[in-house]
């Protein structure tokens, strides 16, 4: 039996809970932890496909190399989780994404669209909204 553990933080304080799926129960820590080593996440690689969910409960950074245009949809979030998704363009590049709910700032993005490049969009759900924000051309 294998218990998935993810963190958030803002401001540097964290919280926590631990999901068990095989029990489908969710355990919180009510007092602050403190790692002296650091936090690894562990990255989830998403197929790419012309419908593309994004989860937190898979994982709170998730990537996927796109080889066609891709819808964003967002599934699963519970109020103040949130995902960092990678996105990155395959050798020919010239893929589109859409992200369905997602407020960005300054409007929908666009994103890079250059062979082998690489954006980071960030999308946090605050309970009412989906929030969203892209750093973009990275590239390889």
């Amino acid at each position: 039996m294998a218990i998935r553990a993810n963190f958030s933080s803002r401001s540097r304080r964290f919280s926590a809970f631990i999901r068990n799926p095989i029990l489908n129960t969710t355990s919180s820590f009510a007092q602050a932890a403190t790692f002296s080593g650091g936090i690894k996440e562990e990255i989830t690689a998403k197929t790419s496909a012309s419908s593309i969910t994004i989860d937190p409960n898979e994982s709170s950074l998730q990537s996927v190399t796109l080889n066609t245009n891709a819808t964003f949809t967002m599934s699963s979030f519970e109020t103040g989780q949130s995902v960092t998704l990678i996105i990155k363009q395959d050798g020919t590049g010239s893929r589109t994404g859409t992200f369905t709910s997602v407020k960005f700032p300054g409007g929908a993005p666009t994103l890079t669209t250059t062979a082998n490049a690489i954006d980071v969009i960030t999308i946090v759900y605050d309970g009412t909204d989906y929030l969203g924000n892209i750093a973009q051309e990275f590239t390889a």
